[in-house]
């Protein structure tokens, strides 16, 4: 908290929900920074310090003594939303809930691939993700699914759920970017933290090594260095080399900076792939491309295609093979389809005010 990765995003902005919908809002979770407690925004903290060895995680996956103590501190709870919580806990969370009758709303936003190992770090996962997800939240008293994939997993098992994507609230000011480019170079960039099933930067890379184009083409990548990209994509580093000064790394940077960058290019380009933990999910990245006005080249996953904007510009993949990838930044690089920054216009498709009606109905129905 409160503003260093997705879920921090997504807890405050849904909050902000409830907060006008008159609730108070407490928080109380893991913080690798703050163990005190205080504001964040006007919301209550109660931060719980980040587990640093094996013991303390062992602990945290199987504790509900915190939970348990911050929760006598308030007499007139409404309702506690378990954000993506392990299982002991959340049995205990639902059995405590149950005798003070306080509803028990879950939170859910991701279902990784934990696959069964005889690796005890791995085995304890696979354990905690099945019991989490296939049985303990078909116990809550409603579900806020971040997709429709998970939303058609829990329907026949919880009779009260809503879809919320991940959202913003545009009147921050980080969204009040001064737009600087003033060249007819066509900026690409991609942010985020690309893995082995997260995106592939290192295939985007190689198709843009094989564009070909006497339009001045840039691509900035945020979130990793070259270094970073090197150890993760060996089998690409010949592309990068071939692209020269057509590429720059920023490393990893603030959520301002990362909002700016957006905002100030034409297209922000990702690639993932089409598996359960991607499906269940939802990229806060398009979310903030949408937001800024930004061009889009991205495949079709989760419920993107729903929100997808049909302004010619942006681009929807149905497969992400090279070729696929290569076809799309040649059509647009062809177009010299360079955004005129004075004519972006902030999107409110994600703004959190557009979902508290919703929301309202949502909680009066529990």
């Amino acid at each position: 908290m409160p503003d260093k990765n997705a879920a921090a995003h997504r807890v405050i902005n849904n909050s902000r929900i409830f907060r006008d919908l008159g609730y108070h809002v407490v928080f109380c979770g893991v913080d690798r920074d703050n163990v005190k407690a205080a504001k964040i925004d006007v919301f209550d903290n109660h931060p719980l310090p980040y587990p640093r060895n094996g013991l303390e995680w062992f602990k945290y996956l199987i504790d509900f003594s915190y939970i348990k103590n911050m929760l006598i501190q308030y007499k007139d709870i409404q309702y506690v939303i378990a954000y993506n919580l392990h299982a002991i806990p959340l049995l205990r969370l639902l059995a405590y809930c149950k005798m003070r009758k306080i509803k028990v709303i879950a939170d859910v936003t991701e279902w990784y691939e934990n696959k069964f190992s005889f690796n005890p770090l791995k085995l304890i996962k696979f354990i905690d993700t099945t019991l989490v997800m296939q049985l303990i939240h078909k116990k809550v008293d409603g579900i806020i699914s971040i997709s429709s994939y998970l939303e058609k997993y829990y329907s026949n098992y919880v009779k009260n759920i809503i879809i919320l994507p991940p959202l913003v609230d545009i009147s921050e000011e980080k969204w009040r970017v001064k737009l600087t480019k003033n060249d007819d170079c066509i900026e690409f960039v991609y942010a985020g933290s690309p893995g082995y099933d997260k995106d592939n930067i290192g295939l985007i890379v190689n198709c843009f090594s094989k564009i070909e184009t006497d339009n001045k083409v840039k691509l900035k990548i945020l979130g990793l260095d070259r270094q970073q990209f090197g150890d993760l994509y060996p089998q690409y580093i010949t592309s990068l080399e071939t692209l020269g000064d057509k590429v720059s790394f920023m490393g990893r940077v603030s959520h301002r900076e990362s909002i700016s960058a957006l905002s100030q290019s034409d297209y922000c380009i990702f690639i993932r792939e089409r598996n359960r933990k991607n499906m269940a999910g939802f990229p806060t990245k398009f979310v903030e491309c949408i937001t800024s006005g930004t061009g889009i080249i991205a495949n079709d996953i989760s419920d993107i295609r729903q929100y997808f904007p049909s302004d010619g510009r942006s681009i929807l993949l149905n497969d992400i093979d090279e070729a696929s990838i290569c076809k799309a930044l040649q059509h647009v690089i062809n177009k010299a389809t360079v955004c005129k920054l004075e004519d972006k216009l902030i999107n409110r498709v994600f703004d959190y005010h557009a979902y508290k009606e919703e929301v309202y109905n949502f909680l009066s129905k529990l």
